[in-house]
């Protein structure tokens, strides 16, 4: 009989009574026998990890891991990795410092780091720096490879990957990805950890001034909004986040966690107020019936009548936004803005007319969404240039552009989350449509890297969509399409493009009223909600020629009765 055998015949009994049976019937036989094997199992990984040291290391912290449950996988800035190494107003990432000194003196740039970090490394008993020396070649050829992402705990504390996490600093990577356990794990690397190791006062105040550096690297402003229904209390919540001390703190009065370094007030109309709203909130735990139902709750509360929605954009500085794990989505998530928002929704939500959630103000959460925020504000969108090209060389017309686009547009501004409606002949929807996306390109490729992109999304004879997106949100559109786009006849393209005229001191050719109408009309038939549409039509109407609609809808006379009897609505509505 083996040990198994044994306890596998008597696995309904509990622990103490089996080595009970043991050592009455079997003199502890198999209690001295697991002992010896427990022993010898003991003895091998110690060997093991004396002759092989790396190996056993690699082993021991790979399953110290993996015995706890995944969470999930997420993508987080590596300023934030490093900032969310504070624990309870403790940095406990100094080893991190140290490993970037280590790579700044494989790249020359120190004589300090192999020492430094040969001394830290000295509990693992072997050599790092040769396998160090490799990670760097191989970062510096290959960069950060997303099959091995950098493993975390429930708080964000680093479990391992902080050798990447250093490299990812040290190339300026913005964003690494991430696998979350649940777990909490206690990192030793805090100032005192350093002084037990018998580091001495000089080696240790060049890691803290150098850790010291990287908090200036890393930080950045957390970007927020005053909403339209608490404009009036702009200069109050400003004052208010100001002067906001930290609970656990007793700092004078006048110094503060945290300050608005800079701020905008922007109005806007409520078309383009609901694609910024749209913009603000993509990166967060929004879904669309979310947004719609934030759309409501600002238009509600807003005094009757209004057709401008004024905002306060800031920007806020802090040292330490204590970074933390998002439960609802396992983002990065600063608790110190969480606190900031909760105190102002508290002591001002009682002065908003039809108060709802989150209709006072809103901030971001960590740096991807503070970035996104901060792109989307400041993007260049003078497009002006584009259509200057294009009067070059190609004869087209905008539809559909006054009331659904910027009274500036294209020079300064175009609306968040819009598009423009660009009507060629088909021989010319290729031409112009990569004429306009090498345009983008230029304008927008590769300016900000991973963040903007420029991209097809639609490709055929009739019709060509050329998108920029910033992090996947659609920010501005440029369609190319035929007349046929709107059930129209392409026979009539040339009348079309004959009647064009140049908008007033604007480089772009637009359609008079008579033309742009019907296009407007066919648009309802597909999409009846385009109320601004139906205004534009109705202040034209006079101007409707049965003629020419049915002339232009001639291939399609089921159509024509569908935008005959939009027109007759509009002229019965009026």
């Amino acid at each position: 009989m083996t040990i198994s055998h044994y306890i596998g015949a008597s696995k309904k009994l509990s622990k103490k009574v089996i080595w009970k049976i043991d050592r009455v019937l079997f003199s502890g036989y198999f209690q001295n026998a697991r002992n010896k094997a427990l022993e010898q199992k003991r003895l091998e990984e110690e060997r093991f990890r004396i002759e092989h040291p790396e190996e056993y290391y690699d082993k021991y912290s790979v399953a110290a891991r993996h015995c706890f449950p995944v969470v999930g996988n997420q993508l987080y800035s590596v300023r934030d990795l490093i900032l969310s190494q504070f624990v309870s107003g403790v940095y406990k990432g100094y080893d991190i410092t140290v490993r970037l000194l280590a790579i700044e003196q494989y790249y020359g740039k120190n004589s300090i780091g192999y020492s430094l970090y040969r001394k830290m490394q000295f509990p693992t008993g072997f050599d790092w720096i040769p396998r160090y020396s490799k990670l760097i070649a191989s970062y510096e050829q290959n960069g950060f490879e997303d099959d091995n992402p950098i493993e975390v705990d429930d708080h964000l504390t680093l479990m391992d990957g902080a050798h990447r996490l250093a490299l990812a600093l040290y190339h300026n990577d913005e964003i690494v990805p991430a696998r979350i356990y649940k777990n909490d794990r206690e990192r030793p690397y805090d100032y005192n950890w350093f002084w037990q190791m018998n580091f001495s006062a000089d080696e240790i105040s060049l890691i803290h001034n150098r850790t010291v550096e990287l908090f200036n690297q890393c930080k950045y402003d957390y970007v927020g909004v005053i909403w339209s229904p608490a404009y009036h209390l702009r200069d109050e919540i400003i004052n208010a986040i100001n002067s906001y001390l930290h609970s656990s703190y007793n700092p004078p009065i006048q110094q503060c966690d945290c300050k608005v370094v800079k701020y905008e007030d922007v109005t806007l109309d409520k078309l383009d107020f609901f694609g910024f709203l749209r913009a603000m909130y993509y990166t967060d735990v929004m879904t669309e019936e979310g947004v719609q139902w934030k759309l409501k709750s600002m238009v509600d509360s807003m005094p009757d009548g209004c057709e401008q929605y004024p905002v306060r954009i800031f920007y806020i500085e802090t040292l330490n936004p204590e970074i933390d794990r998002n439960v609802k989505n396992n983002t990065a998530k600063s608790m110190l803005i969480a606190k900031i928002k909760n105190v102002i929704r508290s002591r001002y939500k009682n002065r908003i007319n039809k108060y709802e959630y989150d209709n006072i103000m809103h901030i971001s959460d960590n740096y991807i969404q503070s970035k996104f925020c901060d792109l989307a504000v400041n993007i260049d969108k003078d497009v002006s240039d584009l259509f200057v090209q294009l009067n070059k060389q190609y004869d087209y017309v905008i539809a559909k552009a006054f009331g659904r686009q910027s009274i500036d547009f294209p020079y300064y501004y175009y609306y968040y989350y819009s598009d423009v409606d660009i009507v060629v002949r088909p021989s010319d929807v290729q031409k112009v449509s990569e004429t306009a996306e090498k345009w983008l390109n230029e304008k927008y490729g590769g300016k900000y890297e991973e963040w903007l992109r420029v991209e097809r999304r639609l490709d055929d004879e009739e019709q060509v969509e050329i998108q920029v997106s910033l992090r996947g949100w659609r920010f501005f559109l440029v369609h190319v399409q035929t007349l046929a786009h709107f059930s129209m006849n392409n026979g009539i393209t040339d009348e079309f493009l004959s009647h064009r005229e140049l908008a007033e001191n604007k480089p772009i050719y637009i359609l008079p009223p008579i033309y742009d109408m019907l296009i407007r009309a066919a648009d309802l038939v597909f999409k009846p909600h385009k109320d601004w549409h139906r205004r534009y039509i109705a202040k034209h109407i006079d101007e409707f020629d049965e003629q020419l609609a049915e002339k232009s809808f001639s291939n399609n006379p089921d159509f024509l009765q569908n935008v005959k009897q939009i027109i007759s609505e509009i002229q019965s509505s009026k």
